[in-house]
């Protein structure tokens, strides 16, 4: 929750490294695409089930839920 402007611009202070970072991340991605768009067209879902999703918790744990591929660079692109 941001309470005021200036708790606002401390926020974005801190959320645009991380942000430059990400657009970096895609190999050759176009200044005109979003960084979603941009790591959404690489994703290759390995080691993936159809039909279902497998989400990393810790660095050896893994769980797997139900859904499709969408879901997974949902899922994926949120974690970065």
């Amino acid at each position: 929750m941001i309470f005021s402007i200036h708790t606002f611009i401390e926020d974005i202070k801190w959320l645009k490294p991380p942000a430059k970072i990400i657009r970096l991340l895609p190999p050759n991605s176009s200044s005109k695409k979003s960084s979603h768009q941009a790591i959404s067209m690489i994703f290759v879902g390995l080691k993936q089930e159809e039909g279902k999703l497998l989400i990393q918790h810790k660095i050896s744990q893994f769980s797997t839920r139900p859904g499709a591929e969408m879901e997974a660079v949902e899922c994926g692109y949120r974690q970065l």
